[in-house]
């Protein structure tokens, strides 16, 4: 498990309920590989997302791999990671090629992987 500390150098302020989910997601990776967050729409989950990546990178070597079932969100994930200087060789946004197509492919559980 790595510990998602809060960093002082250009960390945006996150909520009590962002930073519970940000231990949450740093526990999860003390036995998975990859983890998925659910949030409704509104509550910074793009914020949060930052963060941990964040607190990654200055922990580990390696590179965070962020995939996304839409389009617009690599835009905007990308977009909030260049305005914290995140963007570079150990961080890459993806769209997931698997969810892009038909609206079949959303009825048929795979709109994410």
């Amino acid at each position: 498990m790595f510990v998602l500390k809060q960093d002082v150098m250009k960390e945006r302020q996150l909520y009590d309920y962002q930073l519970d989910m940000k231990r949450r997601v740093g526990e999860a990776f003390g036995s998975h590989r990859s983890v998925m967050v659910q949030m409704p729409t509104g509550t910074g989950k793009t914020c949060l997302l930052v963060a941990c990546v964040r607190a990654w990178l200055s922990q580990n070597e390696g590179t965070v791999w962020i995939v996304v079932h839409r389009r617009e969100l690599v835009e905007q994930i990308v977009g909030t990671l260049q305005e914290e200087e995140l963007v570079g060789n150990r961080v890459r946004v993806f769209p997931s090629s698997g969810c892009l197509g038909t609206r079949e492919n959303w009825r048929r559980g795979r709109a994410c992987w």
